[in-house]
C-alpha cells in the first residue's frame, strides 16, 4: 500500500498519526523510554501497524477496498 501511494498520501497519514501520538501524550504524559521495549515486544506494535494501514488507506480512498480484503478469508 506505501508503495502505491503518493508523497502527499503519505505525509497526510504521518500528520494524523502525529495527531494522534500528541492527542495520547497530552491525555497521558510522555511514554517512559523503557517502556518502548515492551512495547515493541507487544501487541502494541501489531496494533499500531494495523492503526497505520487504516490512515493510509483513508487518505488514498482505498479504506473500502482494505476492508473487503481484510474481511475475505485466507485459504
Amino acid at each position: 500500500m506505501i508503495a502505491e501511494s503518493t508523497k502527499a498520501d503519505l505525509a497526510e497519514c504521518a500528520r494524523l498519526l502525529a495527531l494522534n501520538l500528541a492527542q495520547y501524550k497530552a491525555k497521558y504524559g510522555e511514554l517512559p523510554l523503557e517502556d518502548h521495549q515492551a512495547m515493541l515486544e507487544a501487541k502494541l506494535l501489531a496494533n499500531g501497524i494495523l492503526e497505520m494501514t487504516m490512515v493510509l488507506a483513508t487518505v488514498t480512498g482505498r479504506f473500502e477496498g482494505w476492508l473487503k480484503a481484510l474481511s475475505t478469508p485466507i485459504h
